[in-house]
């Protein structure tokens, strides 16, 4: 017997996305990601061990339990802090896409990922068209940032792709953009369409020899945690795996380096948000709303395909969440009151939300929302404690402000029709 102790944030964590679900990508596909500590990869791995009920002639003579299946194996959670791009990753006209851990994840939780690098802003442009030197890279539904002049930015999503060198705006700029500037892209995610790829997740405790875990055909689902206001947001993983493997019963191949390793991402940031609602949201005279919680759940329905193939039974995963079962997801916040809201429930009137978090090195994160309803009817909440406010549910449906091209291919119908979508840029 060796017991001994150890400390649980003494961890490293890899992630990498599989070709075929519950087959390790390889440890040159696999990325390091930074959890908050403490996260346990294996708290929910499990084996069963069925019932022997054969006759006997005492009640005490127990036999032994048949080895089962690891169906039912859950992993996780792992808290993800939300980090900002670095300054070499970002997508300006010179930039280059660089192999994130944020990448890895989101692409995974949301389905679709578009990324590209920028391009350069010519003359005429207005407040809702941009001239460019060449849209080739640009597509309906991505999240970019407009250099405007005079050091000014603005962030925004692009409702069309009108031509080889027109863009529409999906909210009015502030200002007409000056020539010579850039539209830079941002890393985009949007709920694909059909979402079924797998992650291989590892984990090794590094205080002792044999602590090390990992799971085969993971299939997380997106949840992100809005703190308090000044607090840093942070994205949870958990799920599902078709297969597990730890301590001794790891197998080839071996386990990502244990080293010490710089972060590939930027600092966390935090969350400090610039919120816009409304039915027709314009950057010049929309007036920035105050939230004081909110949330975001995105319906996920794992559904699993059968496989006897694997010890789980399970040969991969398939998300059905969605219409089926109600709605594609829901937001929830409370803010100061307003007796102007008590009319959008009523009226069912239809808002789209638009919201940026940006840190003091302009790096940005986006989450938009093209079109909601509220389907609850307002109520009445205490805001700290004496003030009143109101508590708001909204409803989302798929996102009608943007125009995906004629024949665009599946991926890119997703980034334009997508009903919640989040960026990182700057």
């Amino acid at each position: 017997m060796t017991q001994r102790n150890s400390i649980t944030f003494e961890s490293v964590t890899y992630l990498g996305a599989e070709t075929t679900c519950g087959t390790h990508p390889g440890d040159g596909a696999l990325t390091r990601i930074k959890i908050v500590k403490g996260g346990l990869l294996a708290s929910g791995f499990m084996e069963a061990r069925e019932e022997n009920p054969d006759e006997s002639q005492s009640r005490y003579d127990n036999p032994k339990r048949t080895k089962g299946l690891k169906k039912g194996s859950k992993w996780g959670p792992l808290k993800v802090q939300l980090k900002s791009i670095k300054t070499a990753a970002r997508l300006g006209v010179a930039g280059s896409l660089s192999a994130l851990s944020h990448r890895v994840m989101l692409k995974h939780t949301f389905g679709t990922e578009y990324a590209a690098v920028g391009c350069t802003i010519g003359v005429g442009s207005t407040r809702t068209s941009v001239v460019v030197d060449s849209t080739t890279g640009r597509r309906a539904g991505e999240i970019v940032l407009v250099e405007l002049g005079s050091g000014a930015t603005a962030v925004n999503k692009i409702a069309a792709v009108n031509d080889g060198t027109h863009l529409t705006m999906t909210y009015p700029l502030p200002s007409a953009p000056d020539s010579g500037g850039e539209v830079r892209g941002f890393y985009t995610y949007a709920m694909a369409e059909a979402r079924d790829k797998t992650l291989t997740i590892e984990q090794k405790h590094v205080s002792n020899a044999g602590e090390e875990a990992r799971a085969l055909g993971c299939f997380a689902s997106p949840k992100l945690e809005l703190p308090e206001l000044g607090k840093v947001p942070t994205w949870t993983l958990e799920g599902t795996c078709v297969d597990w493997q730890d301590g001794a019963t790891l197998a080839d191949p071996a386990f990502s380096a244990s080293t010490p390793a710089d972060d590939d991402m930027g600092p966390p940031m935090v969350w400090q948000p610039r919120v816009f609602i409304g039915s027709s949201i314009d950057m010049q005279t929309a007036s920035r709303w105050s939230l004081e919680k909110m949330t975001v759940d995105i319906m996920v329905n794992a559904e699993e395909i059968p496989d006897a193939a694997y010890d789980s039974m399970v040969g991969g995963y398939m998300d059905t969440g969605g219409r089926e079962n109600g709605t594609a997801a829901r937001l929830s916040m409370s803010v100061r009151y307003d007796p102007a809201l008590e009319s959008g429930f009523t009226g069912q009137t239809e808002v789209s939300l638009f919201l940026t978090n940006t840190d003091t090195n302009g790096n940005v994160f986006v989450l938009d929302v093209g079109r909601m309803y509220l389907v609850e009817h307002t109520k009445p909440v205490t805001l700290g404690k004496n003030r009143r406010g109101m508590s708001l549910v909204y409803e989302v449906g798929r996102d009608t402000t943007t125009t995906p091209a004629g024949g665009a291919s599946a991926a890119d119908k997703d980034i334009a029709w997508t009903p919640v979508r989040v960026a990182l840029g700057g």
